[in-house]
């Protein structure tokens, strides 16, 4: 089971104008409906999305409603013979919006926007309760400092608080929030040191962090179909001695998953970018790899060389992707870098 937490930043985002889409979160209630996945949701998390719904969908639709320029022309222009067409758009332009504008008021008021539609369905799936031992463990955690959240505010330390107390322990936990409380102050890229350790002392399991949820879904769904792929195969010729784990499974699983045909999307992902021939290949190899949990020690390695030896990728090492794929990938393997590439790996990514 994977365990999701969405922050209402997140949610809310799907009524404004981003590169992520409805279809982003219908992926994820489809897991959710599959027993694939787990959402965390509290009743602070669901108050958080309905109580900032309306004053994020005025910030988005505010220069759609806006007269400002539309149709009003200078003098000069209206003596080119294009004027009476552009005159015209302008005017069919209006009716059309004023059209839209009577949907669209009425959809706002019934709560019937595509994505009231699709969030009304996440915000309802095993929704735990704050209770007062909740609220004091996150005023509690304010007056001292900690984050997250700020002094005077305690949704986020509440939210925070949920996850310590419902998370079953040795839980991993997928965090998607663009709320900066959350992250390093020292590299954004990074989820705060001072919250994930207090994850490990307190659960035992892992907090892994995304800016959005197109990041987590292109990391998580091949996982899930590796996961799948993996429950397949007839287990019986292994070893009992063997310890077959999804993160770290011995070659002879892999070889075997070869041997039927069975596809295996984390060592497709790999050699992509290991033999990247272009900035552009680089990219599109790092947009579909998967959890880095996933990775055989053999491909681990492979991948610190590749960082180093390939020059379409330690060349645009600093580009925003490339670094964060590769200091997540130190941060969690680091101690499977070949000595002799760890020198110059650390020089151009950490």
């Amino acid at each position: 089971m994977i365990y999701i937490f969405v922050d209402a930043n997140v949610l809310l985002s799907f009524y404004a104008y981003t590169s992520d889409d409805i279809a982003q979160l219908e992926k994820l209630v489809q897991e959710v409906k599959a027993g694939n996945v787990k959402l965390l949701v509290s009743d602070q998390l669901k108050s958080e999305v309905w109580r900032n719904r309306e004053a994020k969908i005025a910030e988005t639709i505010k220069n759609f409603y806006s007269d400002k320029d539309v149709g009003q022309f200078p003098n000069v222009v209206q003596a080119y013979p294009e004027f009476q067409q552009i005159n015209a758009a302008a005017a069919s332009y209006k009716t059309l919006r004023a059209v839209i504008r009577k949907k669209l008021d009425q959809d706002i008021k019934d709560k019937t926007l595509p994505a009231d539609k699709i969030l009304s369905e996440m915000l309802t799936v095993g929704v735990t309760e704050t209770t007062t031992e909740i609220i004091e463990a996150a005023r509690n955690r304010v007056d001292r400092g900690n984050p997250p959240g700020k002094k005077g505010s305690l949704g986020d330390a509440i939210n925070w608080e949920h996850l310590l107390k419902h998370c079953p322990i040795n839980t991993d936990v997928y965090f998607v929030t663009n709320d900066k409380d959350y992250m390093s102050p020292v590299d954004q890229s990074r989820f705060s040191q001072f919250l994930i350790d207090e994850w490990r002392e307190a659960n035992g399991g892992e907090v892994f962090f995304f800016r959005s949820l197109r990041e987590l879904l292109k990391q998580v769904i091949p996982q899930i179909e590796l996961s799948a792929a993996l429950a397949e195969v007839d287990w019986s010729w292994a070893d009992e001695d063997d310890e077959i784990r999804p993160v770290e499974f011995p070659e002879t699983v892999l070889q075997h998953l070869h041997e039927r045909r069975e596809i295996n999307p984390v060592e497709e992902a790999v050699s992509n970018l290991e033999g990247s021939a272009s900035f552009r290949g680089t990219h599109a190899s790092i947009e579909r790899m998967p959890d880095v949990r996933l990775l055989h020690p053999d491909q681990i390695k492979r991948l610190f060389r590749a960082a180093v030896q390939n020059s379409q990728i330690y060349s645009i090492a600093t580009d925003d992707d490339v670094s964060v794929f590769f200091k997540n990938l130190y941060q969690t393997w680091g101690e499977l870098i070949d000595p002799e590439v760890k020198e110059e790996f650390e020089a151009s990514y950490m």
